[in-house]
C-alpha cells in the first residue's frame, strides 16, 4: 500500500513521530468487545489491522507489535497515550 504525500504531510503536521506500539487483535475482541452491538468479522478486523500497521510503517514510523491478550478484549482500541522526550 503507498501512501499519498498528502498524506504524509497531514500526518507530519503534527511533529514527527517515531515509534507506535499496537497490540494484535485476541479472539475475545469479537464476542467481549465494549460497546459492540452487532457480530464482529474477526478476520476483517485483523486485515483492517495489518492495513493500519502497514501505513505506520510506510510513514517510517517503528511499528512495535504486543502479542494479543484474550483477557482484553479492546486492547487494540488506543485508550492511554505515552510521550517520551529524549528517551
Amino acid at each position: 500500500m503507498q501512501v499519498s504525500n498528502g498524506f504524509k504531510a497531514y500526518a507530519t503536521a503534527f511533529g514527527r513521530y517515531s515509534h507506535a506500539i499496537v497490540c494484535r487483535i485476541p479472539n475475545s475482541f469479537a464476542t467481549s468487545s465494549l460497546g459492540s452491538t452487532e457480530a464482529i468479522n474477526l478476520a476483517e478486523a485483523r486485515k483492517e489491522h495489518e492495513t493500519y500497521i502497514r501505513v505506520l510503517r510506510n510513514l517510517g514510523v517503528d511499528v512495535i507489535e504486543l502479542p494479543a491478550d484474550e483477557t482484553l478484549p479492546d486492547s487494540p482500541f488506543v485508550e492511554d497515550t505515552a510521550v517520551v522526550v529524549n528517551g
